[in-house]
């Protein structure tokens, strides 16, 4: 008896309330009335709520009329351009044209003189009124003392003379400011300003008259992404995870793996976990048939390899078992598009003058038992004949017929080996291809030669001790660790851009340390970071569109200083992400609270 309602934007649906996603179409009674409103927004609408002040009866109050609102609007921006009204992303006032500001938000707030949802997190350039609330930081030193409905604050003597810091809960109201400004984030503000407490809406809710029915309460969509806000400690594991996250411990080095069915693993889970992928078992139907994740051992003296964790697609772990075994520490690796792992050795054997010797492979490892080519590991040709101190693979497959390999090299001097194999599947990486380097020049352009004299030289002035790697849409992204850059290749342009990690952070948390590996989420909304080095090293995420950074975990009071977080990786329906903490020898399973994939 129902029917689908097209609709435009967040137009309301008849005999329904709440906004909705926008532009979606929902199920609704085909009797019910449409409900017009007198302004679409977010925020700034014709609105009436009953409210009741402090000692003083219910009073009525109808704010102002606003008209003809902008929608928010992602644009491409390549050549830096400044942005116009309600256009997105900005990070900061000089983004935007002439006298606009960029209103930076936490996840889907209100832009004032914008209507729309637009990107979660994203900035957007706004003539933004002076008593609107407006968010600089969560540090923001350079602006104190803060200014009427300015923040975030944590006392009155950040304030400017005659305000006060109003702490508050979530999107609280503040007395005398509009909107509703950061999560959490308190703002100076007129100690003398009435505090007013809504009955029926809150800041940003906005309500669509009906002659028969009357007000019709709209709630926006506030619900964040799965950091961002608040911070749970978890002692038992040592670390403190943002709240929109639940984490169970999956295994631990030395001890047997726990499976679903209640029985127990005969191998003892290894020991310096590192590099991991996730391969499902069902090619052709990924989130049918179970996966396997597969993770690295960086042992020395041939008792390193790679190892198996087999689950089912709920994640219930089935079996645990070694797959690559009598290698040399087995640090980072990669994913075939023919769903194989491979592995990569990180050392090199020098002669007394510096001369390199021998030096690690990378193998190629089938998890699957269905395949021919399970329990046959195979070293590749990526390496080379002396091999080198190899560290993650990336692989561009855009032409099926010619996959090209990417692979880092862990060394001051270890240049980005480019590798054009002659055809695809298992024996693509045993068989000979084109081999050439990775040679970067000041003026943001590259090439690729086959002078590995001369990319060595390069490699110890732009990208040494390269880690991390991982393709998308025609670019590649690889760390720098000891310059603490993530390097992104346009390899159609044959031109780079460079970026401090962590430079621009939001909330608690801290990613100060070097960048080690890295996985691109599915629609590339964010990239995420493993961390080597520091007190309380974690996992971190930039968000694509904005470059901001945030903690998804990381470690308290010091109990992992020193240690490495390793082995990100996602399941197949993308909703449950892996990590590790290598010299704990922990691995940990993460999942969004509100049952969403990672994005």
């Amino acid at each position: 008896g129902l029917i689908c309602d097209f609709r435009n934007g967040y137009d309301a649906v008849p005999g329904c309330d709440g906004m909705g996603r926008l532009d979606g179409h929902y199920c609704r009674d085909p009797n019910a009335t449409r409900v017009t409103t007198t302004a679409a927004t977010t925020a700034v609408s014709t609105t009436t709520a009953t409210m009741t002040t402090a000692n003083t009866t219910p009073a009525t109050t109808t704010a102002a009329t606003t008209t003809a609102l902008l929608p928010l609007e992602t644009v491409e921006n390549p050549d830096g351009a400044p942005l116009g009204e309600c256009q997105g992303s900005c990070s900061r006032n000089r983004d935007c044209e002439g006298d606009l500001v960029c209103y930076k938000r936490g996840a889907f707030e209100s832009v004032p003189g914008c209507e729309g949802e637009g990107e979660a997190a994203m900035g957007y350039c706004s003539y933004v009124p002076e008593n609107y609330l407006f968010f600089y930081g969560w540090d923001p030193n350079k602006q104190m003392p803060l200014g009427l409905c300015k923040g975030d604050c944590d006392s009155d003597d950040q304030c400017d003379t005659g305000l006060i810091c109003d702490f508050r809960n979530g999107y609280d109201a503040v007395p005398g400011c509009d909107g509703m400004g950061r999560l959490d984030g308190h703002y100076c503000r007129d100690p003398n300003a009435t505090r007013v407490t809504t009955t029926a809406a809150t800041t940003a809710e906005l309500t669509t008259t009906d002659a028969t029915t009357g007000p019709s309460l709209i709630t926006p969509d506030l619900t964040l992404d799965f950091f961002g806000g608040d911070f749970v400690e978890n002692r038992e594991l040592g670390i403190r995870v943002s709240e929109g996250l639940s984490v169970r411990l999956i295994a631990t080095s030395r001890e047997r793996v726990q499976y679903a069915d209640g029985n127990l693993s005969d191998l003892r889970y290894h020991t310096k976990t590192d590099g991991a992928g996730i391969i499902p078992l069902n090619p052709d139907d990924p989130t049918n048939g179970g996966y396997v994740y597969v993770s690295n051992a960086e042992k020395t003296s041939g008792n390193g390899g790679a190892y198996g964790i087999y689950f089912d697609d709920d994640g219930n772990v089935s079996e645990y078992k070694d797959l690559l075994t009598g290698t040399t520490k087995n640090c980072g690796g990669g994913l075939t598009p023919w769903n194989t792992w491979i592995s990569c050795e990180e050392y090199r054997i020098e002669s007394e003058d510096g001369i390199q010797t021998d030096g690690g492979q990378c193998w190629q490892v089938d998890p699957n038992p269905k395949s021919e080519y399970h329990d046959k590991p195979e070293a590749t040709k990526l390496g080379g004949e002396k091999g080198g101190s190899y560290e993650s693979v990336a692989v561009d497959n855009s032409d099926p017929r010619y996959p090209i390999f990417f692979l880092t090299e862990d060394y001051a001097y270890g240049p980005l080996r480019r590798f054009a194999a002659q055809g695809n599947e298992w024996e693509a990486l045993h068989s000979e291809g084109d081999v050439t380097f990775l040679r970067m020049f000041d003026d943001g352009t590259y090439e690729w030669t086959t002078d590995e004299a001369a990319a060595r030289v390069s490699a110890n002035l732009h990208y040494k001790n390269a880690e991390g790697i991982s393709y998308h849409e025609g670019k590649i992204y690889f760390m720098a660790k000891k310059e603490k850059k993530l390097i992104i290749l346009d390899l159609a342009n044959m031109t780079y851009e460079t970026e401090i990690t962590g430079r621009k952070f939001y909330g608690e948390g801290s990613f100060s340390n070097e960048p080690d590996q890295i996985l691109i989420g599915p629609r590339r909304k964010y990239i995420y970071f493993c961390e080597d080095g520091g007190k309380n090293p974690g996992v971190y995420a930039r968000q694509d569109n904005d470059e901001n950074y945030y903690t998804m975990f990381e470690g308290i009071d010091g109990k992992y200083d020193g240690d490495e977080t390793v082995g990100i990786a996602l399941s197949p329906n993308n909703k449950i992400f892996y990590a590790g903490i290598q010299d704990a020898g922990i691995i940990l399973e993460f999942r969004r609270n509100d049952g969403l994939p990672f994005e």
